[in-house]
């Protein structure tokens, strides 16, 4: 079989890695603003840097971008592969239950959402039942 010297191993596994800041984004879905025409135009500004060098995948970094996902996706094009960090981080939790039964069963399990949240605000919770389309409980906790 053909053998690939170093050289030509190490170039198929070279990747070009961008971040972009996306200050206003969290601010946005907090205002409840995921299908305002501003929030598109915010999204298109800040992918731009991104479309132009062509990426192939799109990673979301914070928990608030997945509910901008649908915009994200028209603006970066559909040949842009996203990747949702929050699907990976509710996959890894899965796991960790599965495999420590007994941390699983101490857990109760009544169907209700108790988010821990910095500050509560009535605009938060009107949110956070929009977003999750159930009632939740909210809890201040102290950083």
């Amino acid at each position: 079989p053909p053998r690939l010297d170093s050289s030509a191993a190490s170039d198929v596994y070279k990747r070009q890695v961008y971040s972009a800041a996306c200050p206003l984004l969290a601010p946005l879905v907090e205002e409840g603003w995921l299908q305002r025409p501003e929030t598109a135009m915010i999204v298109k500004k800040y992918l731009h840097p991104l479309k132009v060098r062509q990426i192939d995948t799109l990673i979301l970094g914070c928990t608030h971008y997945p509910l901008l996902k649908s915009v994200i996706q028209r603006k970066i094009g559909k040949r842009v592969q996203i990747i949702d960090a929050s699907i990976s981080v509710a996959a890894a939790v899965k796991r960790f239950l599965e495999e420590k039964p007994d941390m699983d069963a101490r857990l109760t399990k009544t169907g209700q959402i108790h988010i821990a949240v910095s500050d509560i605000t009535p605009r938060y919770e009107k949110i956070a039942r929009m977003i999750l389309k159930q009632k939740v409980r909210l809890e201040a906790v102290k950083i």
